[in-house]
């Protein structure tokens, strides 16, 4: 059902002290589009240091994606390892919080602090799911692109760590 209604798009948005944050309209349109419960999953990226976000339709697709590259890994001649972490990291390291009608969430606490998620986070819709980044850390991460995206001037007034975005 995911592979009907995919995520695009990026915004900005603040998060409170308690981490509560709005998600936007690009994530609860298709959220409400996929008839999901409303159920976020949260997990740490595979290289990326922000949170992997998606609904509970998705796990099909990640679980067969684990199995793709175990299987390209057996025929590399691979030890099971990569297998067993990457099941370990989207399976066991992940959380799970309800939307509100509203298109609140709180994220995890201890995810939020891994992905140092402070006062603002950049929401960038990724196809089947979707990243939330510290615009900090965003605005120095290894892809050009996500530099870009955090550099949303004009478009947010969510504060990161004191500094208010331009």
């Amino acid at each position: 059902m995911y592979e009907q209604f995919l995520f695009g798009g990026r915004a900005m948005t603040s998060v409170d002290q308690d981490g509560r944050m709005i998600l936007p309209a690009f994530v609860t349109g298709v959220l409400d589009r996929r008839g999901s419960a409303r159920t976020i999953c949260f997990g740490v990226h595979e290289r990326d240091s922000c949170l992997h976000a998606y609904d509970e339709s998705y796990h099909r697709a990640l679980f067969a994606e684990i199995e793709r590259r175990r299987i390209s890994d057996e025929a590399a001649g691979r030890t099971a390892a990569d297998h067993h972490s990457r099941l370990r990291r989207v399976f066991g390291f992940v959380e799970q919080a309800s939307v509100a009608d509203d298109g609140g969430i709180v994220l995890p606490p201890l995810l939020r602090r891994k992905a140092m998620i402070k006062r603002a986070a950049l929401v960038v819709g990724v196809g089947g799911s979707f990243e939330i980044w510290s615009p900090r850390v965003a605005r120095d991460a290894a892809d050009p692109l996500v530099r870009e995206l955090a550099d949303l001037r004009g478009q947010a007034a969510a504060p990161d760590d004191g500094m208010l975005a331009a």
